[in-house]
């Protein structure tokens, strides 16, 4: 069993603490709790349902991993996206804490030995999906184990005012009636006071609770700023910047061409989207976490789960989908305490190129029924058929061949998804099938033949039932063990009868798939609510609107402002841009006195340097003054660019 807490309290220095302070200090080496973690603790313990509303790298998963581990039995943690799984569980197997994911990409072997891990409580916490909560073998599962509490990660996925809405979240509300004794622990970054209603209900809070954590980050400087020339304000930014930082941007080749741009510049930087495969994503996020390179240039793919503490700088190269997008973004810097920034830069340009993607993010009608036709040409689905049956989708391959918008297909996918069409996942685990096609008389010849493989198609017939009608699933690993094999030999043996057509075979799949839940229908015919595309449409519209205020606003504190977005509270932050340019005097004689004194004891100072001294904001005004004082005579600028006294 794991952890025999009492007795290491009764015994060791840290007697006088409180268990979940022990632990603390014990898996994650702090001293006390920030915010509102412990009350977020004590809360779920108790078992009463809670909602947590915490800022992005407040530490929203101690709230549930801590109490998990004081528990007995064992936590479900439900997340929306399978690296995010992976990430918690490499993060907590590293620091000893048993921890596991069931994932569609694993074999039946694979899974079997976790949910025996489970029911053991030899790990104490079990991450998965929502779309898992229905499977068979999971519920039963549910109701063999000794559940201390249910976590719902990411919880503003569950509504329909959220920003990030899926229908599989839906369903977890029916975890109350297989445990309805055990208590739920919502978590959540961003939510309306709307959103946060509606989580509450949607989940069935029975005298439920919900803290929220202070919106202010006293460390974080919010920074507005219109350029003309977005390329040489980032390289300036980052030359100075001495900690990690990140890049947002909203396309992939933007992210390669940032990159290079970067390291043309000097700067050790690399880029990530999803577009990357596997190997080449784990390596540019391994090489910015390990500080191998400083920035990392990413399209919103990269940063959920990411826990770096020393990123000094999160600039959005492109505007943001949102503000909840926005403020879950720029959350991801200055997590060790220090001073750190977020920089939003924008053109005009770029607010008409938002309204226009906007646009393109519903289709019409039309062009959803369209788009419905062309994936299931692309899959060759004939009419009637289809019904319960994943279907390997390239979707990158596919937008390739699609005469919509690529943008508007990717989105018109989801909207038909969240129509409850099809649903689409990161990967599913298919497992090899197989039908035998031989006659008796071909199974005689094979006895007198080929002994080894008749002794497998015989195990086939006894393990399988109806192999002889369809395609049976089967579990290579079963029949390895069975007959006690390397599993590579009965790989090689099927292969063997496949190729003389003794038994048909249907490979695995571990690719993203497209899960059709109703068979194909003529395009005309497929139901489509569209009236509730039109609702997130506004929401949507409202959301946009929201952040084109803030992008201009030019007199309320960003921080305030966000908060007021947010149906919260927040004093004015006195570090954004909006807050500095009210306080910090910018005459032609303060730009002076600073250029003066950087050159007491120097004869030369970089220009972007004394610009950089000053808020983003004004960075331009500074400029002015610079060139009116070279004018002047003040100063001249020597053959490497740099300011020096003109005498």
């Amino acid at each position: 069993m794991f952890l025999p807490l009492k007795s290491l309290l009764k015994y060791s220095i840290f007697a006088k603490m409180h268990p979940s302070q022990y632990l603390l200090k014990k898996y994650w080496g702090y001293e006390s709790f920030r915010g509102i973690q412990e009350n977020a603790i004590k809360s779920i313990l108790s078992g009463t349902d809670t909602l947590i509303i915490m800022p992005t790298g407040g530490g929203k998963s101690l709230c549930y991993q801590i109490p998990a581990l004081m528990a007995k039995g064992i936590c479900i943690v439900i997340s929306p996206l399978i690296a995010l799984m992976k990430d918690q569980v490499q993060q907590l197997s590293k620091k000893g804490i048993p921890a596991a994911a069931l994932y569609s990409g694993q074999n039946n072997l694979e899974s079997r030995e976790l949910y025996r891990q489970a029911l053991d409580e030899t790990i104490k916490l079990l991450y998965v999906s929502p779309e898992r909560l229905q499977s068979e073998r999971f519920q039963r599962f549910l109701t063999q184990a000794n559940v201390s509490f249910i976590a719902v990660d990411e919880a503003h996925c569950i509504a329909q005012w959220g920003h990030d809405f899926r229908p599989a979240y839906l369903r977890i509300k029916e975890l109350r009636y297989t445990l309805p004794k055990v208590p739920i622990l919502a978590l959540t970054a961003t939510a309306t006071q709307k959103v946060a209603e509606e989580i509450t209900q949607q989940l069935n809070f029975k005298n439920g609770k919900i803290i929220q954590d202070t919106f202010l980050r006293e460390e974080l400087g919010l920074h507005v700023k219109k350029v003309e020339n977005k390329e040489s304000i980032l390289k300036a930014l980052l030359q100075d910047v001495d900690r990690s930082a990140i890049v947002y941007c909203r396309s992939r080749k933007s992210c390669r061409d940032l990159a290079s741009l970067l390291q043309q510049a000097g700067l050790s930087a690399t880029y990530y989207h999803a577009g990357l495969k596997k190997e080449e994503r784990d390596r540019a996020q391994n090489d910015w976490l390990k500080n191998n390179c400083k920035v990392i240039v990413c399209t919103n793919a990269f940063g959920m789960g990411i826990d770096k503490p020393d990123v000094g700088m999160v600039i959005h190269y492109d505007l943001p989908e949102n503000l909840e997008a926005y403020y879950q973004e720029v959350g991801r810097a200055g997590r060790d305490g220090k001073y750190a920034q977020g920089i939003l830069l924008y053109t005009e340009s770029s607010i008409q190129k938002h309204r226009d993607m906007l646009a393109l993010k519903f289709p019409a009608e039309e062009q959803l029924r369209q788009l419905y036709n062309e994936v299931c040409n692309y899959l060759k689905i004939p009419v009637g058929a289809g019904t319960g049956e994943y279907f390997d989708f390239d979707l990158y391959a596919f937008l390739n061949t699609t005469k919509l918008n690529a943008y508007t297909a990717w989105h018109g996918i989801q909207l038909l998804a969240k129509q409850n069409i099809w649903h689409l996942s990161e990967s599913v685990h298919v497992p090899i099938r197989i039908q035998i096609l031989a006659s008796n008389e071909d199974l005689k010849h094979l006895a007198t033949q080929y002994h080894r493989q008749d002794a497998l198609i015989k195990q086939l017939l006894r393990m399988y039932s109806g192999i002889w009608h369809h395609p049976v699933g089967m579990n290579e690993y079963d029949l390895a063990s069975t007959l006690k094999q390397p599993v590579q030999q009965i790989i090689q043996d099927l292969l063997f009868l496949a190729a003389r057509q003794y038994i048909e075979l249907i490979p695995k799949r571990d690719k993203p798939q497209l899960y059709f839940t109703d068979q194909r229908y003529p395009a005309e015919q497929i139901v489509l609510h569209y009236d509730d595309i039109l609702w997130h449409k506004q929401r949507e519209q409202d959301r946009s609107n929201a952040l084109i205020h803030y992008v201009r606003n030019t007199t309320t504190c960003r921080m305030k402002m966000l908060a007021q977005y947010f149906g919260q509270q927040s004093p004015v932050c006195g570090k954004c841009d909006v807050d500095q340019v009210k306080h910090i005097p910018l005459s032609l004689t303060s730009v002076k006195e600073y250029i003066d004194h950087a050159l007491l004891n120097q004869q030369e100072v970089q220009i972007n340097h004394i610009v950089h001294h000053w808020p983003i904001d004004v960075q331009e005004h500074v400029l002015q003054h610079i060139r009116h004082l070279i004018q002047a005579g003040s100063y001249k600028v020597n053959s490497l660019g740099a300011l020096c006294l003109a005498s």
